[in-house]
Order: structure tokens, then sequence, then C-alpha cells
């Protein structure tokens, strides 16, 4: 054998162990999803041993050979079958990697903490040897108690003086209060409170001087590993986490059997006990994310009186990357709107009415508004509710190898759950099931039923802030509804009772039946306290005798209890007005559809927004409101286009808004409408 027929036989044989290699672990790799189409992970199986017996025959066989030309062109393939077979374990590599790291729960987690002044001289973290600093009363709050105290000890820093607070937002209000020299708070806090607008003013004139991390025990409750996910029923607790803030909250209950899913909507803004706050004193539920998942998955059970199996958390970059990486979404959004979320050329994003494909950056703004819509946060829970039907059925359907690696790879790095890879892989293979012994499309194999938790709007006044803040008390009627209607999907036979007024229109197709109603007529629980105590208001110096003195009343909480009349007609507000003894002060923003099924709103007045709260008799209420006009689609919109010069300009009626035709409307009204929109 020549020298040259001896290093084709060497590259060979190393070609072929490379390839013989990886294509067995792919096959160890693979089989961890076996039970996926079992009948074709046998057939692959099968195929990959009998493609590497074939080559290592072959190597032999051409190794033999004394021609130049056959040893070259086997060579070639060798080194083709290496690149794809490599490819090969690149992609199982990243599902496994992926699947991996959403799965699986660390025993520790890592904290991120910071100690913060306000206005403050403090430069350097020595300085604050002898200082006094707030901590929180809880341990519970592992970056405000727990690691503060441990960086404390580790610096040395014997000497310092602890006050303590219930809350992140008690503790930043004592510092600007100068009750306290510093704090520590987490890491990002400057993120995490960016939407408060109570502490937007304060935020500026913050800072850290010293960053400092500890990992702790894991101390999650929860844990479905136990559950047969193909038989037994589950909860699901779906967050949306936008840096550190539970923006998004939704329960699903699962019904394997039925193939049923419920998905209960909780406002950002409820008022409820929270698990793991001293006490349990309420506060709005997204802030119990702050502290912990644990507490946020706490408090939703406190308050369903339910347990939940296992939670799924993605944060807000994730909406993007999820959506980006499957291409667009084709969304119905209800109105015409800019989002205000930044994109990499700057400025914000355009959301049209209607069906539309939306890309990652829309798909976020979409699921963030609300003050674009009638019903505001009622709204926003919909569009929430509405994304993940469209995301899942999407995914479902989704075909193109390219998009699904780069769905898988956004997954891996923006979701976490505590569901097991087989749990997963036991639902995919059931869903594979169904749509086998069925003739239903991918889309239609699970039946959701969408839902939320209702309640009015209060204003209660907060002593950190000495300011009315809002907060959304929920309906104790919509909880025991809620819980029933859960409660029913739990059931093994999984049949959810429909309520009475459910009915098909064959015009139109199935509407899912609403199972809470939006108002419950009943009082507020007495454990909310809505008069918290006011400070007395200062005493004025007394003027000159020649002076009229005038006596300053001290501030009252009102004796009306205004609601939420968002969405409901003009005249039900001004009712409860009159019989009130309160007056209304109105704006009107005319809202123009083409739409048939909405002519019958032509000319009505409907509330838009208003403040939600206490007001006293002879008190003013600021109100804005929404006049409905229809226009053809042959018809213009624009007054300056063929005027009607028959129109009644500036005729107003008694509400302020203008004649039916042309441009009555004032200058004044069509500057408000700009400015609003």
């Amino acid at each position: 054998m020549n020298k040259n027929n001896h290093k084709y036989t060497w590259f060979n044989t190393i070609l072929t162990v490379l390839i013989s290699t990886v294509l067995v672990a792919i096959i160890i790799s693979v089989n961890k999803y076996g039970s996926l189409y079992k009948r074709r992970f046998i057939f692959i199986n099968i195929a990959l041993l009998i493609g590497t017996l074939i080559i290592i025959l072959l190597t032999v066989k051409f190794n033999n050979s004394t021609k130049k030309t056959p040893k070259t062109i086997y060579s070639v393939i060798l080194v083709l079958l290496l690149l794809g077979s490599g490819y090969g374990l690149y992609i199982t590599n990243i599902v496994d990697t992926t699947i991996k790291v959403i799965t699986t729960e660390d025993s520790k987690i890592e904290y991120f903490a910071s100690f913060v002044v306000y206005n403050s001289e403090l430069e350097d973290v020595d300085q604050l040897k002898y200082k006094t600093m707030g901590i929180i009363e809880s341990d519970e709050f592992i970056e405000g108690n727990v690691l503060p105290k441990a960086e404390l000890k580790k610096l040395e820093f014997d000497n310092v003086k602890f006050k303590s607070y219930q809350s992140y937002t008690s503790l930043i209000n004592a510092l600007v209060k100068n009750e306290v020299d510093f704090v520590s708070l987490p890491k990002d806090y400057k993120n995490l409170y960016s939407t408060n607008e109570e502490l937007l003013p304060i935020l500026p004139d913050t800072k850290s001087i010293h960053d400092f991390s500890g990992k702790y025990d894991n101390v999650s409750k929860i844990s479905g590993s136990d559950i047969d996910v193909t038989q037994v029923p589950f909860t699901v607790l779906l967050m949306g986490n936008d840096g550190g803030r539970t923006d998004t909250l939704m329960l699903a209950s699962v019904n394997p059997k039925a193939m049923q899913v419920t998905l209960t909507s909780i406002a950002r803004d409820s008022y409820v006990p929270i698990a793991c706050y001293p006490g349990q004193t309420r506060d709005k539920i997204n802030h119990s994310r702050s502290i912990s998942r644990d507490c946020t998955i706490r408090t939703v059970e406190d308050m369903l009186d339910i347990s939940i199996d296992f939670f799924v958390e993605i944060n807000f970059q994730g909406v993007v990357d999820l959506v980006d990486s499957l291409g667009t979404l084709t969304i119905d959004s209800p109105a015409s709107f800019h989002g205000n979320i930044e994109t990499g050329e700057g400025g914000g994003v355009y959301i049209p009415e209607g069906v539309s494909d939306l890309d990652g950056n829309q798909v976020l703004a979409f699921v963030r508004e609300r003050n674009s819509f009638l019903d505001g946060d009622f709204q926003r829970q919909l569009n929430q509710q509405q994304v993940i039907d469209v995301l899942l059925s999407t995914v479902i359907e989704t075909r193109d190898v390219n998009k699904l690696i780069n769905l898988i790879k956004a997954t891996g790095r923006n979701v976490e759950t505590n569901m097991s890879l087989s749990q997963l892989i036991d639902l995919m293979n059931l869903g594979i099931a169904k749509m086998e012994s069925t003739f239903l499309n991918n889309a239609e194999i699970f039946t959701i039923y969408g839902n939320r938790v209702t309640g009015r709007g209060v204003l209660i006044y907060n002593p950190d802030y000495d300011l009315d803040i809002y907060y959304y008390v929920l309906y104790n009627g919509s909880i025991s509804d809620t819980k029933d209607f859960i409660a029913m999907n739990l059931r093994s036979d999984g049949i959810l009772e429909i309520p009475q007024g459910f009915n098909y229109n064959y015009n139109i197709g199935f509407i899912p039946p609403v199972f809470t109603i939006e108002e419950y007529y009943e009082a507020i629980d007495s454990d909310v306290n809505l008069n918290v105590p006011r400070p007395e208001p200062e005493e004025e110096e007394e003027e000159e005798e020649n002076e009229e003195e005038t006596e300053e009343k001290p501030i009252e909480q009102g004796t009306i209890m205004v609601e939420n009349f968002a969405g409901k007609p003009l005249s039900e507000l001004k009712a409860f007005a009159d019989e009130n003894g309160f007056y209304l002060e109105e704006k009107i923003v005319e809202k123009i559809t083409n739409k048939k099924d909405e002519a019958n709103l032509h000319d009505k007045l409907f509330v838009f927004e208003h403040k939600v709260g206490f007001l006293n008799e002879g008190d003013t209420l600021h109100v804005t409101i929404t006049k409905w006009k229809y226009v053809k689609d042959e018809e213009t919109t624009d007054p300056e286009v063929n005027p009607d010069p028959g129109d009644g300009a500036n005729k107003d009626d008694s509400n302020g808004s203008s004649g039916d035709k042309g441009n009555g409307n004032s200058d004044k009204d069509k500057e408000d409408k700009d400015n609003d929109i």
C-alpha cells in the first residue's frame, strides 16, 4: 500500500469513528423524548444504527481498495456526513439544554441588593458604620432583611442601628423623610418602581453606594412532580414579569380528560391580603412578586382557596423574543393606538384596529395597553388571554424547523416552570393522541374558557405617600363564582355548568360563556379600611386685624362613594350625581366607527373615565365622555371636505356636545379630542 492510500485509510477511519460517535450521541439524546411518537422514534433509532453499521462496512471496503478516485469521493461523502450529523447533534443539544433550563429549579436562589441613600453626601460604604438603617420587619424579604444583615456582619458594621418597616415602599418613604440614613433595596429597584407614579419623582435623587449578593435556599412549597398530567386535573399560575413586577397574572386550570382549560385573569391592582406581609396586610397583588415568586403563589392560593400545582413565569422581553421567533401573531385589536414600547430604531409602535399581523414589540404593547380601551384594565386582561390562545395555536401549527429552533432558544432565555420534562412530554403525547383520534385542527385540541375576578376601583389614603392611591377591591361574589368556575373544571368529569344566559347564534357562531358578572351589589369588606386617618392640617398664622378672618376646614373623607362608571351610559352617572347632590364637569371625545353592528351607538354618550373614590355633596366630578358617531364607508370624517351649509355650527346641547352633523364641534372640542388621542 503506497503512502497516499495509507493517508486516505487513516483519514476515512478517523471520520468514520467521529460520525459513529456523533450518531450514538444523537440516539442517546433523542431517546429522552422517546415517548413522543414512539413508533417514529423506534424507526429513527433503527435507521441511525443501520446507517452507522453501513458507514463502518463501507469504510472497511474502501480502506482495502487500491483505487485513489473512489477513496477520494468516499472521503468527501464522509466529511459531508460528519457535518450533517454534527448539525443534528447541535440541534438536539439546544433542545436538551433549553428544556433543562426551563424545567430545573435550583436548590438555591441568588439575590442581589444595594445600600441606597437619598439626597445624601454619603459616597462610600465605610461612611455607614454608625448610621441608622431601615429594614423590613419580615425575614421573608430577603433583599430587605436577611441579606443586608448578613452583609453588615461581613463588613463588621456592628454599630449600625435598625428601624423596621412593613414594605419596600414604606422603606423608601422613610428614607425620603430622613427617618433613616440608608436602606437596603433590590439592586434593580429603579426599574422595579419605574411605573409607580408616587415613587417616580423620588427615584432620580436616590443612589446606590454598595451592591452585594447572596445565595439562599429556594423555599418554594409548590410541587406537582407527582401529578399524572394526562389523567388528573391540575392548576398552573401564569406570571408575566416586567422587571420584578408581576404585571400579568392568570390562573389556568387544565382538565386533561375533558381537554378543557380555564384562564382566570387577576387585575394587577387587586387589593388583597399579601401572604408574606406581617399580619397579611393588604396591598396591590403585583407588589408581592417584588418579595418572591413564592409570595405571589401563596397570595393567589389564599385568595381563591386553591392549591397551585405548577407555575410558568415569562419576562416581558420573552414575549418579544417568542413572537419574533415565530415571525408574527395574528391579533384582533378592539382599537388602534400607539404603544409606549421602545424599539431598536427608537420611538414607539403602532397597533391598528382590527385583525392584523403583529411583531414582537407590537404584541408586547398590545398586552400592556389599557388606556386606549373603553374597558381599561378589563380589556387588557382579555387581550392577554387572546395572545396566549393565539400563541399556543401558532406554536402547535408551526412546521418550520428553523422557527421551532428559534422558539426553543427564546423559551430557554425567558421562561421558567416547575413542570418536569416527563410531564411536558406526557402533555404533548396527550395532544398528539387527541389529534390522531379526531378530526380537530391542531388549534382546536383544547377548549379555552376565559374569566376574570371583578371588583371596584377605590381611592384609599396612603400615609406613606400622603396621597389617595387607586386600588381595585375585589367583589366577594366574583371570588366565590371564580372558585366555583375553577372547581367545575377540576372535577373528574370536567363538565362546566353553562350559565342560563348562554346561547348559540348560528350567524355569529360560538361565543364563550361568561361565568362571573361585572358588578356585585355588596358592601366592601370591613377589613378594607377606606377611612385611613389623615394628619391634622397645620394651623395658619393669624392675619392682621383689618383683614377678614377665614377659617380652614379640616380635610374630610367624602361620604359619597363613587364607583367606576367607565363603559356605562352617561345617563346612569348623571342620575347617580343628581341623587347624591354633586356636579359633573364633562369633556366629550368623539369616537368614529364604520362597523354596521355598531350603527346603533350613533350619538350615544358613554362614560370613558373619571376618578373613583369619595365625594361630598356639592363637589364636582371631572368626567371624560365618549360620543359615538357612525359613518358609512363612503362618507368622509373630515369636516373640511364638502361641508354641509345647513349645519348648525356651534350648536351645543346641555352636555357640551355639538350638533349631529358637519363641523358643529368648537375649536376647543377639536383640540381636546386631539390632546386626548
